[in-house]
C-alpha cells in the first residue's frame, strides 16, 4: 500500500528544478534547395522530371514543379510527368521545396529539354476564284497535330487576316477561327478536339480590302491518346469546405497493380475533362489534401482526381464540386432537368463486370465496374459525360465518362461498393452547345459472390448466404451419423424387450 503512495511520488514529485518548453512564433527556416537532376522527354507531350529531396528543421511538406517560370504542380513526391505538352517544343524546369509553416527554399537549378517531334502535315493550295475575288497568291499551311489540338500556322508575303473552319466532315461544322490583325505570319490553336480523330478545314486568306489572297483545304489526324482506358478511378471521394479551404478525402484502388498515384485538378469553370483542364493542385500516392487556395478565382470549386500508372496513362476521372459557402451548385442550364431523356434511357447504359456484360441489378460487391453508353448515342459537339452513384447513405459518387479509342463507347471504371444494397445510378449529360442537362435513373443491386447454395433478400438489400462445399459435406455426414445412430439405439431397445 506504501507503494502506491511512494511510485508517484518517485515520479511526479515536488522539486525545485523543472523544465518549461515554450515555441515562441513560427519556424523561419526554409528548407534546404533541391537539385533538379534530370528532365527527360517520354514523347511528344510528355517529361519526366526527377530531383533530390531536400530536408528542413521541423517538417518538410512538398514541391513546387515550374514550367517556364509557370507552376504547373504540388508534389510530395521527388519525381514527377508533365502532361499535354506540344511536340517539338523545348521546356526550362525548376523545383523549390517547403514546408508546414509556409518557408518556401531556393528555386533550383533549370533543366530545358525538348519533346519529341511529330509528322507535319503541310498543303500547299494555289488560291482560286470559286468566290469571285481575284487570285494573288498561295499559302502553305502547317498542320502539328497533338491529343486534343491542333496547331495550324502559315505565313503570306504581304499582310493579310484568314478565316479558318474546321469539323469531323467537308462540311466544317464543329467551329471557326478567325485572324482579324493584318499580318504576314499566322499562327491559331484548334482545342477541344477527340484523339485520333480525323479533321477537315478549310483556310480562306483575305487581303487588306477583303479580297481573297488565297484558299486551301486539308485534313489531319489527332494523335492517340495516353489515357488507359482500364485504369480504375479512386472511389468514396468527398469534399468538406472549412473556411476558405477545401478538403478532400478519397480511396485510392488498391487492387490495381499499375497504380503510381493520382493528380487532383481544380477549376472554377466546370469538372476538368483531362489533366490539363486546370489547375493542378496535388499529385502523389496520399488519400487526403487540403486545397488552401480553392476559391481564390471564383465560388466554385471543381475538381477531378485521376489516377495515373508508370506509363502516364490516366482514368477519366472522378469529380466532386463544392461552393464556398458550403452549398452544393446548381447545373448552369437554360432548361428544366428531364427525367427521362429523349436522346438516351438507363437501358442503355451498360455494365462489365469479370470480362462479361452484367445486368444493373446483378452486380457484386468488392470488384472492378466498367460502366458504358454507346458513342452514337451522345451527340458530338461539346459536352461532359457524367454517371453518379448515391448509395443507402446518401453519400454520391461521380465519375467522368470517356470516349474508347475505337469510339464505340463512353466509359468509365470504378470500385463497386463494399457491402450489398440498392444504390441509385444516374447517367447526366451536359451539352454546352444547346445549354441543356438531360439525366437517365435506374437501380444498381449490389450482391455478394455466391459460393455455396442458399441466398435471400433482406428488404431491398439483397444478402447472400454463403455455405462452401466443405461445410455442406460435415453437415451430410454428421447428419448421416446421427440417423444411424438413432436406428442402432432403437434397435438395442426393441432386443431388449
Amino acid at each position: 500500500l506504501c507503494l502506491l503512495f511512494l511510485v508517484p511520488t518517485l515520479v511526479f514529485g515536488v522539486s525545485d528544478d523543472f523544465t518549461v518548453r515554450t515555441f515562441i512564433g513560427a519556424d523561419t527556416t526554409p528548407p534546404t534547395t533541391p537539385t533538379l537532376i534530370t528532365a527527360i522527354p517520354l514523347s511528344t507531350t510528355q517529361i519526366s522530371l526527377s530531383w533530390s529531396t531536400s530536408t528542413d528543421d521541423s517538417l518538410l511538406s512538398g514541391y513546387q514543379v515550374w514550367r517556364d517560370a509557370v507552376q504547373v504542380a504540388t508534389t510530395t513526391s521527388v519525381t514527377f510527368v508533365d502532361l499535354g505538352l506540344t511536340p517539338s517544343t523545348t521546356y526550362s524546369y525548376t523545383v523549390r521545396a517547403f514546408d508546414v509553416f509556409g518557408n518556401y527554399s531556393s528555386t533550383s537549378n533549370a533543366v530545358a529539354t525538348t519533346t519529341f517531334a511529330v509528322a507535319i502535315v503541310s498543303t500547299t493550295t494555289e488560291s482560286n476564284t470559286s468566290y469571285g475575288s481575284r487570285a494573288s497568291g498561295s499559302v502553305t499551311v502547317q498542320v502539328v497535330p497533338q491529343v486534343a489540338a491542333a496547331s495550324v500556322s502559315f505565313d503570306t508575303k504581304k499582310p493579310t487576316r484568314y478565316v479558318l473552319r474546321y469539323g469531323l466532315t467537308s462540311s466544317y461544322e464543329l467551329g471557326v477561327s478567325a485572324g482579324g490583325t493584318l499580318t504576314r505570319v499566322h499562327k491559331t490553336l484548334l482545342e477541344g478536339l477527340f484523339p485520333q480523330t480525323r479533321y477537315f478545314y478549310e483556310l480562306i486568306v483575305y487581303e487588306a480590302d477583303g479580297t481573297t489572297y488565297a484558299r486551301s483545304n486539308g485534313s489531319f489526324t489527332t494523335l492517340q491518346s495516353t489515357d488507359s482506358e482500364g485504369l480504375p478511378n479512386v472511389t468514396n471521394l468527398r469534399a468538406r469546405v472549412t473556411g476558405e479551404s477545401v478538403k478532400l478525402t478519397w480511396e485510392n484502388p488498391a487492387t490495381d497493380p499499375s497504380f503510381s498515384g493520382v493528380r487532383i485538378v481544380r477549376s472554377h469553370l466546370f469538372y476538368p475533362q483531362h489533366t490539363r483542364d486546370g489547375f493542378l493542385v496535388f499529385e502523389g500516392e496520399g488519400t487526403v489534401f487540403t486545397d488552401t487556395d480553392a476559391f481564390v478565382y471564383g465560388e466554385d470549386a471543381y475538381y477531378t482526381v485521376f489516377v495515373y500508372d508508370d506509363a502516364g496513362h490516366t482514368s477519366s476521372g472522378a469529380v466532386v464540386v463544392v461552393r464556398r459557402d458550403g452549398t452544393m451548385p446548381k447545373p448552369n442550364v437554360s432548361e428544366p432537368i428531364a427525367t427521362r431523356s429523349p436522346l438516351f434511357l438507363f437501358s442503355d447504359v451498360s455494365f462489365i463486370q469479370d470480362g462479361s456484360v452484367v445486368q444493373a441489378q446483378d452486380l457484386l460487391v468488392d470488384g472492378m465496374v466498367r460502366v458504358r453508353i454507346p458513342y452514337e448515342k451522345l451527340p458530338t459537339h461539346l459536352k461532359t459525360v457524367l454517371f453518379t452513384i448515391e448509395d443507402v447513405h446518401g453519400e454520391v459518387s461521380t465519375y467522368l465518362l470517356r470516349a474508347n479509342s475505337e469510339k464505340t463507347f463512353y466509359e468509365a471504371v470504378f470500385t463497386s461498393m463494399y457491402t450489398p444494397q440498392t444504390a441509385r445510378g444516374t447517367l447526366v449529360l451536359y451539352d454546352f452547345t444547346k445549354r441543356l442537362m438531360y439525366t437517365a435513373s435506374g437501380e444498381l443491386v449490389f450482391s455478394v459472390r455466391t459460393e455455396g447454395i442458399g441466398s435471400y433478400t433482406l428488404g431491398r438489400l439483397p444478402v447472400t448466404l454463403a455455405i462452401p462445399s466443405e461445410v455442406i459435406t460435415f453437415i451430410f455426414f454428421l447428419c448421416l451419423f446421427s440417423v444411424i445412430s438413432f436406428l442402432l439405439l432403437l434397435r438395442k431397445r426393441r432386443t431388449h424387450r
